[in-house]
Order: structure tokens, then sequence, then C-alpha cells
């Protein structure tokens, strides 16, 4: 499933990201990698999200969430 279709308070681990190169890049910088497991907090317009990921909370617009997979964690 992509991130954007994710309800708030599940969570998830990435299986794939498919971004653009820079977007990609900066996604790894901020731990948004293949393996990384993280929780949604909020949603927002067209597919946003609002990610706690390690210690940070992050704010993916809908664009970037649609290129990440995940997979729901029990």
């Amino acid at each position: 499933m992509q991130l954007h279709t994710v309800i708030p308070g599940a969570d998830v681990e990435v299986v794939s990201v498919g971004l653009q190169e820079a977007t990609l890049l900066r996604a790894g910088e901020l731990g948004l990698r293949v393996g990384s497991t993280l929780r949604v907090l909020h949603r927002g317009p067209l597919g946003a999200r609002v990610i706690a990921l390690g210690g940070a909370r992050l704010a993916i617009d809908g664009a970037t969430a649609a290129g990440v997979e995940v997979r729901l964690r029990s």
C-alpha cells in the first residue's frame, strides 16, 4: 500500500521508495528509507501525512507519500 492511503494511528514499515533522485536523497537523510518504521499521526489534504519517524515528526506532501510503499506492522 502507498503511504498516502494509510490512516492515522497505523504503524508501518517502508518496503520501497520510488521518488526522484533529489527527493530520494533528502528522504534518506531524514531516515525515510527501506526498512524504517514509522507511525502516521495525521492526514492532510491531497494525501499529505504527518509521520513520526524516530524522534522526529515530519510532514510529507501527497506526491511524496504516493511514492512510498509500506506494509502494516502487526
